[in-house]
């Protein structure tokens, strides 16, 4: 595993800021978190890139980690002066039940096995907590990218969901178009945590 775990990092590569995924990242907050920032007091940002949601998260006074495999990225959000750690989304070195919500943009594709890191979601968030979810689509252009291991469609996605824990509260869709002119979609789901999905059933 610790072989297999040493050749992924090898397909790890920085995706500088994209004024399409800034638009999408403000939809989001201006559609959840702000009206829901009440309940946010620690949040788990995974595959925080290079800031995007931690400096929203930050101006709306909301404690948030940043985790990231990328050296680039860290180094950038600690120039920011952003709480970020150097950790794989699907192993995370935190507490069970640590967060109120994991804002996950973009990164289960990156996972060999979602089911596993969705689980290590269901872990750290407290019960009825949030997730927030988006992924390309499974017939995307990203399919040809380095390290998009798991391009599903939604009743994949869905079932997963379910399997980790986690009841589905609402779901969007983003169209747009890439610079290059070619068209682009990303699911979104709103995420709920139902169950703690690992405990035993009681005899």
């Amino acid at each position: 595993m610790e072989q297999y775990l040493d050749w992924l990092m090898q397909d790890i590569y920085p995706e500088p800021p994209m004024p399409q995924h800034e638009d999408i990242t403000e939809n989001v907050f201006k559609n959840f978190i702000v009206p829901n920032q009440k309940q946010f007091n620690r949040v788990l940002d995974v595959g925080c890139g290079c800031g995007i949601a931690l400096k929203r998260f930050k101006a709306l006074g909301i404690a948030a980690v940043g985790i990231t495999l990328g050296e680039s990225d860290y180094q950038e959000c600690r120039k920011q002066n952003f709480d970020v750690r150097l950790m794989d989304q699907s192993f995370l070195d935190f507490a069970e039940t640590e967060f109120d919500l994991v804002y996950a943009r973009h990164v289960l594709e990156h996972s060999p096995f979602p089911l596993i890191t969705l689980l290590e979601f269901n872990r750290v968030i407290k019960m009825n907590g949030y997730a927030y979810v988006e992924l390309p689509w499974a017939e995307s252009i990203h399919t040809a990218n380095n390290n998009h291991y798991s391009l599903f469609g939604k009743k994949a996605w869905s079932h997963l969901f379910a399997k980790s824990g986690f009841s589905i509260l609402n779901n969007v869709t983003a169209d747009f178009n890439l610079l290059n002119g070619q068209k682009d979609e990303y699911w979104g789901w709103w995420l709920r945590k139902t169950k703690n999905a690992l405990q035993k059933p009681q005899a």
